[in-house]
């Protein structure tokens, strides 16, 4: 089963180049420039059409993933979640299942990771990926008192009926901070906190660069843990 909410998966199309744009414009103008041949001013269009989308960059949907880990206190194996619009990375061995909307033809191919690991990388044009792996913690923990995680950007305690309290960046081996007012406080992104259970406390956190977020992370990774 999927725990909690899955976190949003973004599906980012082509997008035109500078090449592609030049190729539109020098298009544009031999249409103007053919009027009296409209022919040849229609084949002109077409082919800077095609030319346009040739060189468009390709759907990047690996930089838009992101991943959330699932954790409770009163456990020592949690879950993580990774979420992307039309590829995404899958760690070999991992055991993760994979919901994919709306179905459709999948391709994978083999890649290596930065730490020289290996995974497969989904593809699914057009379509949202999210795989869910159990993720243990060892000896890790985050509570109010002591942060032995990672270094945290950004971090939020509270519940979904009560509001979230923004407490700022938050360093290893460090006791939570005090609340952040004013112009300076901001809110969790909605999906992230909207699953904490009726009743349950939690802490919301963005991971800075190099906390631990399992293996082969997305460059953005989110903590949402259940307190006691």
């Amino acid at each position: 089963a999927w725990v909690r909410a899955r976190p949003p998966a973004i599906v980012v199309g082509p997008r035109l180049t500078w090449g592609g744009l030049a190729i539109l414009i020098a298009g544009l103008l031999a249409v103007l420039g053919g009027r009296r041949q409209p022919f040849w001013a229609l084949l002109a269009g077409l082919a800077a059409a095609a030319g346009a989308w040739f060189l468009a960059a390709p759907a990047a949907g690996t930089a838009m993933a992101l991943r959330v880990i699932d954790g409770d206190l009163s456990e020592r194996t949690w879950t993580y979640c990774d979420a992307a619009g039309n590829e995404l990375a899958v760690a070999i061995g991992s055991g993760a299942r994979l919901l994919v909307e709306p179905e459709g033809p999948l391709c994978w191919t083999l890649a290596e990771t930065a730490g020289g690991d290996w995974s497969l990388r989904l593809r699914a044009p057009g379509a949202r990926l999210w795989t869910q792996a159990d993720l243990p913690v060892g000896l890790r923990v985050l509570t109010p008192e002591l942060n032995a995680w990672g270094p945290i950007e950004r971090v939020w305690s509270g519940s979904a009926r009560r509001g979230w309290s923004d407490h700022g960046a938050w360093e290893l081996h460090e006791a939570l901070g005090s609340e952040v007012t004013g112009p300076e406080r901001i809110e969790p992104p909605l999906w992230l906190g909207a699953s904490i259970p009726d009743g349950r406390q939690g802490l919301l956190a963005r991971l800075a660069p190099g906390a631990f977020a399992g293996p082969d992370p997305p460059p953005e990774a989110w903590l949402r843990v259940l307190l006691p």
